[in-house]
């Protein structure tokens, strides 16, 4: 969530072009959920504010719980793609190398300066992505 949909350091301003991409692949069908790593319930309820700002009221945000594994924790989730920044996770790894072999969670790694603005807009090219590899590093 913070780097990819919202800068935590500028009150959860949205990232340059987040929430029109979120926004179109929605209305194409899409079911969006966004994974944090914040656990502090006034910093849980920013984030849920600035959803209602935003006009998407609904979304679905989950909390990792402290001491989970973020691989077992998305897998447990079960997403059919984990979009997520190369230093997301806080360590050297990124969570799609922390998924396990049988996954079935397919992954996109932005490395830094991409966006998920750079992302397709359709849902079907995104999931193309994925054909050949299980997880796709998008570089600028």
């Amino acid at each position: 969530l913070d780097g990819n949909v919202f800068d935590k350091a500028n009150a959860y301003a949205p990232i340059d072009g987040a929430l029109k991409k979120i926004t179109t692949w929605i209305e194409g069908g899409a079911e969006v959920e966004f994974i944090t790593h914040e656990h502090q319930f006034m910093e849980l309820k920013k984030i849920d504010n600035k959803f209602k700002e935003l006009s998407l009221p609904d979304a679905k945000v989950h909390a990792k719980p402290e001491g989970a594994k973020p691989g077992d924790f998305v897998n447990e989730l079960g997403p059919k793609i984990l979009i997520e920044n190369a230093t997301n996770s806080g360590t050297d790894k990124t969570v799609a190398s922390t998924l396990g072999d049988e996954s079935k969670v397919r992954s996109v790694v932005l490395q830094p300066g991409v966006t998920l603005d750079d992302l397709p807009s359709y849902l079907d090219d995104l999931k193309n992505m994925h054909s050949e590899e299980a997880t796709e590093t998008v570089e600028e």
